[in-house]
C-alpha cells in the first residue's frame, strides 16, 4: 500500500515477485493498494493492480471506493481504466457522496459526462443535500450546468440548509452569465433558505451590485424603454451588458405590449431588434432579409464574406467599439448579434442640438480617431466603411461607441438589382475615389478618414457636407469641386485645418489616423467620464487620466510621463522595482513597472525573466473587477524588464491608512476583505490555480468608486533574487506576511493558495491595527518566532466574528487553514 501511495510501480512488481498479495486490506482503515494508487496515480500502478486482480469495488471504512477516490482526486484516466475494467462507478460513501458528485466538485465536465454515459445517477445528492448542480454553481461552471440541464438533472434542489444552486452561485460570486442561466432554467429567485434569505438577500449582503441587478429582474422578460437602442442603424439604447456570453444556442425576440417584435433600429441594410438569449442576456440582433435574390451563388459569397467579417470583429475589444457576439444564417435572413449600448447616437443628439460646441467635437473626434487608429493599424487593417453620426453612440458617461461596421452592404447589393442609399444618406460620406468608373473599387483606411471628416462637419453644422445637393449629384460635385465646404468660422482655425486634412481629395495627401492624432486640434481633448488612475506597484498614488476599459496591449512605443519639473517621478515604489505613469503610441495611459538587473549573473536573470514572462502571459487572460489588468512585458536592450498594466484611479490601502493616520473601521475592513477574498477565490479556483504571492495593504488599491484592485502579483521577485546574493526583504515588509511553511530551512518552499490565505489574514490584521502582525520583530527573527509562538490576536475593539475570521486565515498548519471558498461563507463576510 505504501508503494502504491508513493507511485512506485516497480516496487509493486518486486513485492509481487516476492509473493506478496496485492489484495491485502488494512484492518485499521480498510485501505488497499488500489485505493492508494487511485489517490496519487500514476496510471501504470493502477493498471498493474487491476491486472493483479485487485478488488475494483472495495470500500474502505469511510465507504470510499476506487472510482470515488479517483474522481475526488481528479484522475480521469484512472477513472476510465476502472470503468472499462468493470468497476462499479456509482457506489456511495458513508455520507452518500458518489464518483459523479466528486467529479462535479472538481468541476470536471469530462468526468461528469463520462460517468453519466456509464449510467451514474445525475439526480444524486449527498447527506448535506448537495447536488451536481449545487457544486457546478459553486464552481461557477456554466459549461457543466448547461450539460446538466441538457440531460435533465435537477437545477433548483436546495441543500439541507435550504440553499439552492442559484443561492450557491451568488455566495460564490459567480459570473452574471451563470446566474442568468440558472434563472433562465426556472431556478427561483425568491425561494428562501433556512435563514429566511433568498438569492437577492444574499447578493445584498455581499454588496454584489452586478448580480443584484441581474436577480432583481427576477428572470422575467424585461419590458424595455422605448428609448433603448442597439448597435446598428438609427436607434436609441439604454442598457448594456458588461460580460456578454457569445456561446448562446437559442434566442427570441423581445415583444412590446402589443406583442410585436421590439424594433429599435432600422436602416437600408436591415432592421435591429431587442432579443434575449438562453443565457439570460438582453442583446441586439440586426436582421438582413435575403428576399429577391438575383444570383444565389453571388448572394452566398457575400454572406460568407460578412460572416467572416463578424468573426474578425468578435475578437475586437476596445472601449469605443460595440461588442460583436456572433452571426448566423437561417430562415432566409442573416442575423448579426451585438451588445446593447447605453446612450443615444450623435445623430439623435443633433436633432435636439443642431450642432455641438467645439470642445465637444474635440472630445468626440479624439475618441473616434483613436478608435480608427486602433482598427487601421491592425494587421490586416479593419475598416469601418460607414462612419457617420448615426453610427456613433454616445453613452451617458460621454464615451463614444462605433456601431454598424458597414455590415450587410454586400448582401443587400447582391440580392437586389440596385441599392438606393437615400434612406441612410451614406453617399454624403463617401470618398471621391469610391465613385470611380472602375469596376472594382475597394474601401481603404483613407476612405474611413474621409467619412470621419464628413462626420466632423456634421457635428459642427448638423448635417454632412453638400447636403444641399441631391445624392445623384454627389459624384459630379466631388469631381468638379476643388475643396470641400468648410465648417463655419465660429470654429477655430485648428479645427477647420484638421477637417481639411481629413477630406483632401487625393487619398495620398489625406492624413492617416496616426497623423491626425498628433494634430494640435486634438491636444488637451477632454476625456470621457471614466475611471482614471494610478498604480501597478506598491504605494501607487492617484492619477488624473482615465484608464480605458479596453486597453490595447499591441503598442510598440511608450514614454514615461514627466512631472511639471520635467522629471520622471515614480507613482509607486517597492523592493522589486519602481512604477511610472506612461503614454503609449496607442494613445493610452498605462502603468509600467521597471525592474533593472544590478548583478553579474545574466543567465540566471534571463531564466527568471522567462519565468515571469510566462506568468504575465497567464495574467493577461485574467479579467475580474478586483484584479488589475495586465497588458504585456518586455526586456529592453539595457536589461530593464518592464511590466505594463492598466492605470488605476485611487490609492493603496496602505497609503490611505497613512493619510487618515488610523486603521480602518470594521465596516471598511469587511468591505475590503469581501472583495480581496472574492478576487483570491477567483484566482485559486482556476485550473491551474493562480497565486498572488504578495498580499498586503500596499498591494491593494482602492479606486475612487470604492472598488478594491489587487496589484503587483509577486512579480519580479525571482528576477530580483537572481541578481543579488541576498535579498533584503525589509524594504517591503514581506516577511511579516509570509506563511510559516515559506520559511523553510531547506530553501525549497513553494507558494500555495494556503500561503496566499495566510498573507490575506495578515492583511486583515494590518487593516485593523495599522501594521502587520509581529512588526515589533526584525525580519530575520520571524522564522524563529513561528517555532515558539502563536500569531498575536487583534487588540483593537473588533467583533468576535472578525477575530475568528483572522484566526481561520493564520492557522499554522496549511492543511487546517480555511480556503477562500470557505472564508467567503464565514459569518464575518456573510
Amino acid at each position: 500500500m505504501i508503494a502504491a501511495s508513493n507511485q512506485q510501480v516497480d516496487m509493486l512488481k518486486e513485492l509481487r515477485a516476492m509473493g506478496l498479495s496485492m489484495k491485502q486490506v488494512n484492518k485499521k482503515n480498510g485501505e488497499t493498494a488500489l485505493l492508494g494508487a487511485c489517490q496519487v496515480g500514476p496510471e501504470e500502478s493502477v493498471g498493474f493492480l487491476i491486472s493483479e486482480g485487485s478488488d475494483l469495488n472495495h470500500q474502505n471504512k469511510r465507504g470510499v471506493s476506487p472510482a470515488l477516490r479517483a474522481a475526488y482526486n481528479g484522475h480521469f484516466v484512472i477513472l476510465m481504466a476502472l470503468g472499462e475494467s468493470g468497476a462499479k462507478l456509482d457506489l456511495p460513501n458513508k455520507i452518500n457522496e458518489t464518483a459523479i458528485l466528486c467529479a462535479a466538485q472538481k468541476s470536471s465536465v469530462d468526468m461528469v459526462q463520462y460517468l453519466h454515459g456509464k449510467g451514474c445517477n445525475i439526480s444524486v445528492k449527498d447527506d448535506n443535500g448537495k447536488t451536481l448542480a449545487w457544486y457546478a454553481a459553486k464552481e461557477d461552471n456554466i459549461e457543466l450546468l448547461e450539460f446538466l440541464a441538457k440531460v435533465g438533472a435537477p437545477l433548483d434542489t436546495p441543500d439541507t440548509d435550504g440553499n439552492t444552486p442559484l443561492m450557491r452561485a451568488v455566495k460564490a460570486d459567480a459570473s452574471p452569465e451563470t446566474v442568468r442561466f440558472l434563472m433562465s432554467r426556472g431556478c427561483s429567485v425568491g425561494k428562501p433558505n433556512q435563514k429566511g434569505e433568498n438569492a437577492v438577500d444574499i447578493a445584498k449582503k455581499r454588496n454584489h451590485e452586478e448580480l443584484l441587478k441581474v436577480l432583481q429582474k427576477s428572470g422575467s422578460r424585461e419590458k424595455p424603454s422605448p428609448s433603448r437602442r442597439p448597435g446598428g442603424a438609427n436607434q436609441r439604447q439604454e442598457s448594456t451588458e458588461d460580460h456578454l456570453d457569445a456561446t448562446f444556442t437559442d434566442w427570441d425576440y423581445i415583444y412590446d405590449e402589443r406583442r410585436k417584435k421590439k424594433l429599435i433600429g432600422e436602416g437600408n441594410f436591415g432592421r435591429v431588434y431587442e432579443a434575449r438569449t438562453n443565457k439570460g442576456q438582453t442583446i441586439a440582433v440586426k436582421v438582413t432579409k435575403l428576399k429577391g435574390a438575383k444570383n444565389d451563388r453571388v448572394v452566398q459569397k457575400a454572406i460568407d464574406l460578412e460572416m467572416k467579417a463578424v468573426e474578425v470583429l468578435k475578437a475586437i475589444r476596445h472601449q469605443n467599439i460595440a461588442i460583436f457576439l456572433k452571426s448566423e444564417q437561417k430562415d432566409g435572413a442573416v442575423y448579426v448579434f451585438t451588445e446593447l449600448i447605453d446612450g443615444m447616437s450623435l445623430a439623435d443628439h443633433l436633432k435636439d442640438r443642431q450642432s455641438f460646441e467645439e470642445s465637444e467635437i474635440r472630445s468626440y473626434a479624439s475618441q473616434i480617431c483613436s478608435t480608427l487608429d486602433f482598427l487601421h493599424t491592425r494587421k490586416p487593417a479593419i475598416l469601418h466603411r460607414d462612419i457617420k453620426c448615426s453610427n456613433i453612440m454616445l453613452t451617458k458617461r460621454d464615451v463614444i461607441k462605433l456601431i454598424d461596421f458597414g455590415l450587410a452592404k454586400e448582401i443587400v447589393t447582391s440580392t437586389i438589382a440596385a441599392v438606393t442609399e437615400s434612406q441612410c444618406g451614406t453617399w454624403y460620406y463617401l470618398a471621391p475615389e469610391l465613385f470611380s468608373s472602375q469596376a472594382h473599387v475597394s474601401y481603404t483606411p483613407k476612405t474611413d478618414i474621409w467619412a470621419f471628416g464628413c462626420t466632423i462637419f456634421e457635428m459642427a453644422e448638423g448635417e454632412p457636407p453638400n447636403r444641399d445637393k441631391r445624392e445623384q449629384q454627389i459624384p459630379n460635385v466631388l469631381k468638379e469641386m476643388q475643396e470641400m465646404p468648410l465648417p463655419s468660422k465660429k470654429y477655430s482655425s485648428d479645427m477647420r485645418e484638421f477637417y481639411r486634412h481629413c477630406v483632401a481629395k487625393n487619398p495620398e495627401q489625406r492624413f492617416t489616423s496616426t497623423e491626425l492624432l498628433k494634430h494640435r486640434f486634438l491636444r488637451n481633448a477632454e476625456r470621457p467620464k471614466a475611471a482614471a488612475g494610478a498604480g501597478a506597484g506598491a504605494g501607487a498614488r492617484a492619477a488624473s487620466e482615465p484608464a480605458a476599459h479596453y486597453l490595447d496591449p499591441n503598442f510598440t512605443k511608450w514614454d514615461i510621463i514627466c512631472d511639471d519639473d520635467n522629471k520622471k517621478r515614480p507613482i509607486g515604489e517597492g523592493g522589486f522595482g519602481k512604477v511610472y505613469k506612461a503614454y503609449t503610441d496607442k494613445h493610452q495611459f498605462v502603468a509600467v513597472k521597471i525592474v533593472t538587473m544590478k548583478g553579474n549573473d545574466p543567465k540566471r536573470y534571463k531564466r527568471a525573466i522567462e519565468q515571469e514572462r510566462k506568468g504575465i502571459e497567464i495574467l493577461k487572460t485574467v479579467r475580474h473587477p478586483n484584479i488589475v489588468v495586465f497588458l504585456k512585458s518586455e526586456l529592453d536592450d539595457s536589461g530593464q524588464f518592464c511590466i505594463f498594466t492598466e492605470l488605476i484611479a485611487g490609492i493603496s490601502l496602505f497609503d490611505l491608512m497613512k493619510r487618515q493616520r488610523k486603521p480602518f473601521e470594521e465596516s471598511g475592513i469587511k468591505k475590503f476583505s469581501q472583495q480581496i477574498c472574492a478576487a483570491l477565490n477567483f484566482l485559486h479556483r482556476r485550473r491551474p490555480a493562480i497565486l498572488h504571492r504578495d498580499i498586503k495593504c500596499s498591494n491593494v488599491m482602492l479606486t475612487h468608486e470604492g472598488i478594491v484592485k489587487l496589484i503587483d502579483f509577486g512579480l519580479a521577485k525571482e528576477i530580483t533574487t537572481s541578481k543579488i546574493a541576498y535579498i533584503s526583504m525589509n524594504q517591503c515588509g514581506t516577511p511579516y506576511f509570509m506563511a510559516p511553511e515559506l520559511h523553510s530551512a531547506e530553501g525549497n518552499a513553494q507558494y500555495t493558495p494556503q500561503s496566499d490565505v495566510w498573507a490575506f489574514g495578515c492583511t486583515v490584521f494590518e487593516m485593523a491595527e495599522g501594521k502587520p502582525p509581529n512588526s515589533h520583530l526584525l525580519p530575520m527573527q520571524i522564522p524563529r518566532y513561528f517555532h515558539k509562538y502563536e500569531m498575536p490576536d487583534i487588540s483593537a475593539k473588533v467583533s468576535n466574528e472578525l477575530r475568528n475570521f483572522y484566526r481561520c486565515c493564520v492557522v499554522k498548519e496549511p492543511e487546517a487553514r480555511m480556503d477562500t471558498t470557505d472564508l467567503l461563507e464565514h459569518a464575518f463576510l456573510a
